[in-house]
């Protein structure tokens, strides 16, 4: 008799898989089988490779292969378009295919109210409620608006066509929306909040977009959107259960498998039978609560099968990583306490929804454990009198033995904690002669903290308050393959990764989130220059690693610890504060290159790789391993501040070309001049107050320590060098409203609330926000100079991809005046360092960081010109080193030679945050950016880019980021060797001192 695929399969995967060990009686509820995690995950992984193996062998596209197969199950496709869009019916479900185009940013927004969408054209004043500029002309105007539980759009003519899952012009949750030409809306709608919310992505057209995007509807509501290569495609059928998932449904069906009113999954005890077979006396508590299950013998073999079996072992794994999502106790061991231990510390876990509960710890800490129940620790020998331990507990501490708590302090420091001491750091006296510690604690609730981007690869799922097996596209995660084993140099030609392993000089350098902490680190470059199918032998950066190793010595230093830098090492400083980041670049101011990427607190946390790649899967953005130069979570504290008032400061250039009175203003007017514009075009602003609009009861921007223009004036007039030098918020916010076409140069009215499809479609309107973009604002920068093929898999977090500045969407004239001074907004310090670097050079640059790839160099992008005025903004910026913000940065005589060259402007933006409990209102992020010229004399030929921001200071960017900038330039390869060692301590680089903006 012939043995059938399956059946071969199956007997062969019970033969290569040993039998596990299990509790004899019971499995706690709470527990989530935290011990099976670790070994869930290669069995996670191996299970499923083998059964892809058995399959057939898939292409690297096999996930969106996969999710497009789920839609169209067994169809056959052509995927060559010869237009931008392409329809397809493909039995009852649609296929749409879009090519050489990319998406713009997502747009939400709530749908309380309808939303008009208007082509810019049409933009005219007087229009209320959300309205919408299209960039796009062939759009006509739209109205959508819910109707009947669908998203309805009202305005649609014979040139645009609707695909979707609806039915005429209605979109139920997926549709895309074509024009002619190029136009093209993707829309989604949430039906979650009060009155739901659509997001709208304009697609434009994108030169050297090979990718097809790929969007199915089927016929029943199914919707995939995946992004493919051109070509023939032969998807799957309709896949049958597996065998995990059978086994599943079997032992929910006969009870042996539950979800429990706590929320958690129960499984029936392996020994149930063995259990009941024992006289009432002899049974131990627990089992009797599985007394209404059959145990015939489908259920023991049931059984068997979950406690012997590879797809038990997987339906297992999948319990326990359920579980662990949703009740964590953890705890970890201070290194210096390892002493007095008499064995080895179990497995690392940590589970990645706890890492919301954290902040990435630097310190003498061992790797988090989790425990299923009470923590005993067993010590090496009879506790002396006076001997203490150190750990820290995640859960709520019950009973002690074995010790006492001496001392006990709130460590929940993450975004999610509820309290502080849901996590406590610990002290404890042990008792003379304890031979261990038992702590019993409960653990923490953590149901709620699992982003939603975590559940790919999770199939066990609760729908309508039951518990179903989800069959997940692509069924586990890629198994990591062998560390990358090339080299990386910088422009010296000195090794920074080798062997597998970064260099000792460049972990002192602080290059280990940069390049790798860890082989496994999938985002570092070597990680990603191992996922290349031909992997390079030899990278080279454009990064100096002698400035680079000084500059993070500073960073932490000055940025972190508030020392004093005295040319060697660091004086006077301080525990940093909780959450403090610090980040410096540098670059060349011509050619883009990137010389320094350092970042406060590189080089303390990064030895528990364990804790660092749970924050990497689910709090990416607050990770060490984060590149701070150049990536940001988009949260507050990363607003730039009045360093954006460079970017302020070209809008205005550009609109003093077509308006004649903004040119008179930049030139500086006098005093009642300003005063009269204001008053005739009824804005609120005078030149004596140190508040814009000058007087009434709503919100107003204000000056620091309450200075109005007229005290920094010259000779009687005021213009944009005085504005920059000294800072002033109210000249910027007014100056720019003025600027704004959507306002009419009017103090009232206006369309204060258009917001934008595309990224540059306010450009016409916003002059502040044209120039932004202009000088590459807005871009999610790809620093590989050209030399990633164009189609790598990029990822958001990888080294070498930017995070794109952005801008908070503008409801108010408020908001305008908000964004004027660098609030409401989102930056890096490498937005601004190009800034800088545009400002120096009169072109907008292109970064980029990779130099070679086994020599073949990086290929230069075209620099363009930025086409206003720069001479005002440059006066200005060298105001704010000789006599404004950041003069006493630059005072110290150390610094003499250099200051006729430094072109800078500060920046401060409030951020309140929550510390130890309570709501810190005096904390900033506080930035320095600009550039310094060169100096033949002095043998310095290039013109260099530079900006530094430190999060969570008490301080102003003149008093703390200013003297941080002033260090890394003294530090440059090259300065005159007496000049190195001589800050003194009012020479910029000491203690923070005065808080200025």
């Amino acid at each position: 008799m012939k043995t059938t695929l399956t059946d071969w399969l199956r007997q062969r995967r019970r033969r290569r898989h040993l039998r596990q060990a299990r509790p004899a009686h019971r499995l706690p509820a709470w527990t989530a089988l935290l011990l099976l995690i670790a070994g869930g995950a290669w069995l996670l992984a191996g299970h499923a490779q083998r059964l892809g193996q058995a399959a057939q062998t898939v292409s690297p596209s096999a996930p969106a292969v996969q999710a497009l197969a789920a839609v169209l199950p067994g169809a056959r496709l052509h995927l060559d378009p010869d237009a931008p869009f392409e329809v397809q019916r493909v039995g009852a479900a649609t296929l749409l295919s879009v090519a050489g185009m990319q998406s713009e940013a997502a747009q939400r927004f709530s749908l309380c109210q309808p939303l008009q969408i208007v082509p810019q054209a049409s933009a005219t004043l007087g229009r209320s409620g959300q309205v919408v500029v299209s960039a796009d002309p062939a759009l006509p105007p739209l109205r959508l608006a819910r109707a009947g539980g669908a998203l309805h759009l009202n305005g649609l003519t014979a040139a645009l066509r609707l695909v979707g899952d609806g039915a005429g012009p209605e979109v139920r949750r997926h549709g895309w929306l074509l024009g002619p030409g190029t136009a093209a809306l993707a829309i989604d709608v949430d039906d979650s909040g009060a009155c739901g919310s659509v997001q709208l992505r304009a697609w434009r057209p994108a030169a050297g977009a090979r990718a097809l995007r790929v969007v199915a509807f089927g016929a029943d509501g199914a919707h995939a959107e995946v992004q493919l290569a051109r070509g023939d495609y032969a998807l799957a059928g309709a896949a049958a259960p597996s065998e995990d998932a059978r086994l599943f449904t079997a032992l929910q069906a006969r009870g042996l498998l539950r979800l429990e009113a706590d929320g958690l999954i129960a499984l029936a005890p392996r020994e149930l039978a063995v259990w009941r077979a024992l006289p009432p006396a002899q049974r131990s508590p627990g089992p009797e609560r599985w007394d209404a299950v059959v145990l015939d013998e489908t259920a023991r073999g049931l059984l068997r099968r979950l406690y012997s079996e590879a797809d038990g072992a997987f339906v297992l794994a999948q319990v326990a990583r359920f579980n662990s999502e949703r009740r964590w106790l953890g705890w970890r061991v201070a290194r210096s306490s390892l002493a007095l231990l008499a064995e080895a510390l179990p497995a690392p876990a940590l589970p990645d929804a706890a890492a919301r509960l954290l902040l990435p710890a630097a310190g003498d800490w061992e790797a988090w454990r989790s425990a299923e129940g009470p923590i005993e620790l067993r010590l090496a020998a009879p506790a002396a009198a006076g001997s203490t331990l150190a750990l820290t507990l995640a859960g709520r501490l019950q009973s002690l033995q074995g010790a006492r708590v001496l001392e006990a302090s709130p460590a929940c420091l993450g975004p999610a904690c509820t309290a502080p001491d849901q996590i406590q750091t610990l002290r404890l006296a042990l008792e003379p002669g304890s031979r261990s510690v038992q702590i019993s604690a409960a653990p923490l609730d953590i149901s709620g903290l699992a982003a939603s981007g975590e559940q790919a690869y999770r199939h066990l799922r609760v729908s309508a308050g039951q518990l179903v097996w989800h069959s997940a596209a692509g069924g586990a995660p890629a198994v990591a393959g062998a560390p990358w084993q090339g080299r990386i140099v910088d422009r010296a030609q000195t090794p920074l990764w080798q062997g597998g392993q970064l260099s000792a000089a460049a972990r002192a350098a602080g290059l280990g989130p940069l390049l790798g902490v860890d082989a496994r680190q999938r985002h570092g470059l070597a990680g990603m220059l191992g996922r290349l199918a031909a992997a390079p032998r030899e990278a080279a950066l454009t990064l100096d690693l002698l400035w680079q190793a000084r500059a993070q010595a500073i960073i932490d230093c000055i940025g972190l610890a508030e020392g004093r830098w005295d040319g060697q090492a660091c004086q006077g400083g301080q525990a940093a504060m909780p959450g403090r980041s610090a980040a410096a670049v540098v670059l060349d101011a011509d050619s883009g290159e990137i010389l320094v990427a350092a970042q406060g607190g590189a080089a303390a946390p990064l030895a528990d790789w364990q804790a660092l790649e749970a924050f990497e899967r689910s709090r990416p953005g607050a990770s060490p391993l984060r590149q701070a130069g150049w990536q940001h979570d988009g949260g507050a504290e990363h607003s730039p501040g009045s360093s954006f008032k460079l970017v302020s400061a070209l809008g205005l250039e550009l609109a003093a070309q077509r308006q004649g009175e903004i040119e008179a203003l930049l030139g500086g007017q006098p005093l009642a001049t300003l005063d009269r514009l204001a008053a005739a075009r009824g804005f609120g602003f005078r030149s004596a107050a140190p508040s814009y609009p000058a007087s009434g009861s709503g919100a107003r921007i204000t000056n620091y320590r309450e200075a109005a223009p007229m005290a920094k004036a010259v000779d009687g007039r005021f213009g944009l060098a005085e504005a920059l030098s000294f800072s002033l918020n109210t000249w910027f916010a007014w100056t720019t409203e003025l600027s704004d076409a959507s306002l009419g140069g009017q103090g009232e009215g206006g369309q204060p609330g258009l917001q934008a499809l595309s990224s540059t479609g306010l450009d016409s309107l916003r002059p502040w926000q044209a120039m932004a973009h202009r000088v590459g604002f807005g871009r999610a920068w790809r620093l590989d100079g050209g030399l990633l093929p164009a189609d790598f898999a990029w990822s958001r977090w990888d080294a070498l991809q930017a995070t794109a500045g952005g801008f908070d969407p503008v409801r108010a004239r408020h908001e305008i005046r908000q964004q004027a001074i660098g609030l409401r907004m989102q930056a890096t310090p490498l937005d601004l360092a190009l800034v800088a670097a545009a400002i120096g050079s009169g072109r907008a640059v292109t970064p980029r960081l990779l130099a070679a790839l086994d020599g073949r160099a990086a290929s230069a992008a075209p620099a363009s010109a930025l086409g206003v005025r720069l001479d005002r903004i440059r006066q200005g910026m060298q105001g704010v080193v000789q006599r404004g913000t950041a003069a006493a940065a630059f005072a110290g005589p150390a610094l003499a030679a250099l200051r006729p060259y430094v072109y800078g402007k500060t920046g401060t933006a409030p951020v309140p945050v929550r510390l130890d409990g309570r709501v810190r209102e005096d904390l900033a992020t506080v930035w320095f950016s600009g550039y310094l010229a060169p100096d033949p004399a002095a043998g310095r030929a290039r013109r260099l880019a530079f900006a530094v921001a430190i999060s969570r200071s008490a301080s102003s960017g003149g008093a703390h980021a200013a003297p941080l900038a002033a260090a890394l330039l003294l530090a440059a390869p090259g300065q005159n060797p007496e000049q190195k060692g001589k800050l003194a301590s009012d020479g910029g680089t000491g203690a923070v001192r005065e808080r200025r903006s």
